[in-house]
């Protein structure tokens, strides 16, 4: 995917520059692919299903926000991770 979404809609390497499906392929999982849209998703896990050995169907979403979950900010995630290490007291 393109973006860190949750924390702050960073761009990710694979934004850009990385092809995690080539690296896949060029890893030796010969069975890997992008899949195009939801048909071509199905028509790929159909595939895999019957494939011998390991599968990679690589998908692009959307950055819109996902349905139903919770608000969170980095400062919150970052004070949340920081409290349950037992290094920060509560603000």
């Amino acid at each position: 995917n393109g973006i860190y979404q949750i924390t702050g809609a960073q761009p990710t390497p694979a934004a850009t520059v990385s092809d995690l499906v080539a690296i896949a392929i060029g890893s030796g999982l010969i069975n890997s692919a992008w899949a195009a849209d939801e048909e071509d998703f199905e028509r790929l896990i159909d595939q895999s299903m019957s494939a011998s050995g390991p599968t990679l169907i690589g998908v692009r979403i959307d950055d819109k926000p996902g349905v139903g979950t919770t608000r969170r900010d980095p400062v919150q995630i970052r004070e949340r991770f920081m409290l349950g290490l037992g290094v920060r007291q509560p603000l």
